[in-house]
């Protein structure tokens, strides 16, 4: 569902049906969420959110609201951080995407 919230939007691919999209998704955009610079960045940006959110944001937040708000907003940033990170790479390599769209098209259809 993470990944059909991601792709929704693009307009590369509003125009497509749920199964030519899901076609695009397992050829185009889980290949280019697995290269290793997306990988490599995924870790040195989102490690030290995840670390500051598990450690420091409940410390903060704790001494100036309480402890369950604390807790929330921390699991908040953390399952967020991810599906936000992969959002903003697939929106970067939109061109990519229509390109693969447009050369595939007799695929998709």
């Amino acid at each position: 569902m993470i990944f059909y919230l991601t792709t929704s939007n693009i307009p590369e691919l509003t125009s497509l049906t749920p199964q030519q999209r899901a076609l695009v998704e397992s050829a185009c955009l889980r290949p280019l969420l697995l290269r290793s610079w997306v990988r490599l960045s995924k870790v040195l940006v989102l490690f030290p959110i995840m670390l500051s959110t598990l450690v420091i944001v409940p410390e903060v937040v704790h001494t100036l609201t309480g402890k369950i708000v604390a807790m929330v907003l921390g699991l908040a940033v953390f399952f967020t951080s991810d599906y936000l990170f992969d959002m903003a790479v697939i929106s970067s390599c939109r061109e990519a995407i229509g390109k693969y769209v447009s050369e595939h098209e007799h695929e998709l259809r």
